[in-house]
């Protein structure tokens, strides 16, 4: 079936337009260089001996991808969850290598960047696709230049930046399925011969794809209003200063979660003395020794736009900050400072069980401040280049999580036994780094890069058990609070502990003939280690720091000239001290632990051929053969043959676009997209109902481009089959007695109207 929808796709005139990231021009002009930044110097993409995904905001924007989860699915050895929430929650694998726990206790183990700016929390990471000029995967450690809790890879994000050499704006409007309308416009306006302003603001709107069956609201719903101000001002050829800010309000709804699974039969082991005839197995209660209410399972949906949640339909999140970037040649060399703060709120609510029962329900309170200084030194001396750099990272923030661990009431009765968490997290990093470019001769480069990092993480927790609704439970009050009553199960507790790495980075770059180069390379990634942000005793455990280190031999070439390109790498990782989620029974919360070492090893294929000046094709191929080597005694429910999560064995996409002249009438542009996962676990047990099996996506459009082209129309579609996939999965039926996941956005339709001045 898969392969028939993918020809029938090709056969009508469905391929994306080819890699080189200026697209804007006819696929015939093959001789389109991509500049990256992967190497934090601009470069030609096919010089760079990195792994690394170029893609243009223009060609984005026909893929219909809304924001970062969308995009890097077009990526080989790419995974993405987005967690219980939604939102911009960005839960990314690079070659199975990232963080699934939401908690602000972990660091993300693929680093995001806007603008050079790290974005810290995984809540905040998905950012949305404005005035992107392009986006680059980089796949395996970009320890040395990137830095933290880059160990998977990096995606950097790179907008548009203000042109004083002219005037021009751009209005965009899409209206669609589920009522859906969208209107962003940019303007460019120069203040000078020397400087310019740039100035994008959008709103997006749709209603969700999950309608609560109980209250008619829909979950997926967006609602959001934002805008990016950038001010450049350029004093000579020499000296520039880049002023920006941007900020996002989002009054959203959270992901369209259900329930997959009930095990009436889940329940507790109780403490009873030995005289009595000791500890005995309590069926039909949570964790927290209440009891199941009647019912549950028939809240499992039938219709994958049914949804029977009940929690509110609230994820609000307020998010935005300024950078400046000042860049300067000294004549011996080049220094840029970027120095920048930004912020992250958000208020939301989930349901971890999918039924109209409040038996797990979560609310959530985070709110994010950091600060960030960089300041690069680069040049070239003979035939060496160098990059010498600072870099110093402040984080404070703060999340209140009250989970109802446990109800017997009637449906939407919001009745329930709490647990109030409280976590405090201030973190401090200092890096310095550099990095060698030696070019032997005209045919050999050797380069060589290290950074050193000091990180430290001051983190509080308290937590409360809060009974006052008088809940009846099994449990005695030693365990959990007798109805009518509170205990404090962690007073407030700070701990400390600082982290300290050296990541390498060495290899060898060969022009083997003329547009052709091999390459081989070893790099380490570094992510800092931390402690348990859902504590379930007195003492707040503390987890050790992850490292991967990767040794990658790729070649990248162009044929028939710059008619084809071939770009591939095979690589192995070694993936140290993976910091997993494991379920701890006794408190029915998962904890954070080492989980162990794993080897995965792989490759990666991307090919862009313009077939002819009308027709260019695209495609990837990424396979991963991942698995344990060991597994640390603390971690139960896996052996070293249970797969890794987010960790598919293969990927691929194919792609392309037909441009087709209508002589006075412009020209019309009929492309698709398709890109496939194959199965992946969405959870360290891989139990059951936590696995996706394969599924491929579909996405389709059509252009009119008028000959002027200031004015163009697109109708599209994405998911165009209809796929059902879940976004994230959990199967805690064995616990907690209940596996609930999210479901994915079903076939929508569109147009899409474009003017420029």
């Amino acid at each position: 079936m898969t392969l028939r929808i993918v020809a029938a796709g090709l056969l009508a005139g469905t391929a994306m337009s080819p890699v080189w990231a200026q697209e804007n021009p006819a696929p015939a002009e093959g001789d389109q260089e991509i500049i990256v930044t992967a190497q934090r110097r601009a470069q030609n993409i096919q010089d760079v001996p990195i792994s690394v995904t170029a893609i243009s905001g223009e060609t984005l924007e026909a893929r219909s991808a809304r924001n970062v989860n969308d995009a890097i699915a077009f990526a080989p050895n790419v995974a993405v969850t987005t967690g219980p929430t939604g939102g911009n929650f960005g839960g990314f694998f690079i070659r199975g290598v990232g963080q699934l726990d939401n908690s602000i206790a972990l660091d993300p183990g693929v680093g995001v960047y806007v603008d050079d700016v790290y974005i810290a929390r995984l809540q905040a990471s998905s950012v949305d696709l404005l005035d992107l000029e392009r986006l680059e995967v980089l796949r395996g450690p970009q320890g040395t230049l990137f830095g933290r809790n880059t160990i998977g890879g990096a995606i950097s994000l790179v907008t548009v930046s203000p042109d004083p050499g002219g005037f021009s704006a751009r209005v965009r409007g899409i209206t669609g399925s589920r009522e859906r309308y969208d209107l962003s416009a940019s303007l460019n306006v120069p203040l000078a011969a020397n400087a310019a302003i740039r100035a994008t603001g959008f709103t997006r709107n749709q209603d969700g794809w999950g309608r609560n069956v109980a209250t008619g609201e829909t979950f997926g719903k967006v609602s959001e209003l934002g805008g990016r101000l950038k001010v450049l001002f350029e004093p000579s050829p020499d000296f520039s200063i880049l002023l920006q800010g941007d900020y996002l309000r989002a009054r959203n709804s959270p992901s369209h979660q259900v329930l997959l699974g009930f095990n009436p039969q889940a329940g507790i082991t109780v403490p009873r003395p030995p005289m009595l005839g000791g500890p005995f197995f309590l069926p039909g209660v949570s964790p927290t020794g209440v009891p199941f209410p009647t019912g549950v399972a028939a809240d499992r949906s039938t219709n994958r736009r049914d949804n029977f949640a009940s929690v509110p339909d609230q994820l609000d999140i307020d998010t935005g900050g300024v950078s400046l970037t000042v860049t300067g040649d000294l004549g011996f060399g080049t220094l840029k400072w970027i120095s920048a703060w930004r912020q992250f709120d958000e208020d939301s609510f989930a349901d971890f069980d999918g039924t109209r029962f409040v038996l797990y329900d979560n609310a959530s309170v985070l709110r994010q401040e950091q600060i960030s200084q960089e300041i690069q030194l680069s040049g070239q001396i003979g035939n060496v280049n160098y990059l010498l750099g600072g870099y110093y990272f402040a984080e404070n923030a703060f999340n209140n999580v009250t989970l109802c661990t446990g109800s017997n009431q009637p449906r939407l009765v919001n009745r329930c036994l709490r647990s109030r968490n409280n976590i405090w997290l201030d973190v401090e990093s200092v890096a310095a780094f550099g990095e060698l470019s030696w070019d032997v001769n005209d045919w050999i480069n050797i380069f060589a890069g290290l950074r050193w990092t000091s990180e430290t993480k001051d983190q509080a927790n308290d937590s409360l058990l809060d009974n006052r609704e008088a809940v009846p439970t099994a449990l005695p009050p030693i365990a959990i609070p007798a109805p009518g009553t509170t205990r404090v199960a962690l007073p407030y507790t700070q701990v400390s502990r600082t982290f300290s790495a050296v990541t390498p980075r060495i290899g060898v770059n060969l022009q083997v003939a003329d547009r052709m180069r091999v390459y081989a390379s070893f790099a380490e990634g570094f992510k800092s280690g931390g402690f348990n942000g859902r504590p379930s005793s007195q003492q707040i455990i503390s987890y050790e720091p992850e490292e991967a280190r990767t040794y990658e031999i790729g070649f990248k070439g162009d044929f028939f000239d710059r008619l084809l390109r071939v770009n591939a790498a095979v690589f192995q990782s070694d993936y140290r001290n993976q910091q997993l989620l494991v379920f701890t029974a006794v408190s029915g919360l998962f904890e954070t632990r080492n989980a162990g070492d794993s080897r995965i090893r792989g490759f990666e294929l991307e090919v862009d051929a313009n077939i002819s000046e009308r027709f260019a094709l695209r495609g990837t191929l990424g396979h991963l053969d991942a698995g344990y080597r060991t597994l640390s005694p603390q971690v139960a429910g896996i052996t070293l043959n249970t797969p890794l999560p987010l960790t598919p064995e293969w990927t691929y996409t194919i792609s392309g676009e037909y441009r087709l002249p209508l002589t006075d009438l412009g020209e019309l542009r009929l492309r698709g997209d398709w890109t496939y996962r194959s199965e992946v676990s969405y959870q360290l047990e891989n139990d059951p109902l936590e696995r996706q099996p394969g599924f491929g996506l579909l996405n389709l459009r059509a252009t009119w481009q008028l000959p002027d082209e200031r004015f163009d129309i697109g109708v599209f579609g994405t998911n165009v089959t209809n796929k059902y996939y879940l976004t994230n999965a959990q199967d805690s039926r064995t616990g907690n007695g209940i596996a609930f996941g999210g479901i994915g956005r079903p076939a929508e339709w569109g147009v899409e109207v474009n003017m420029r001045f």
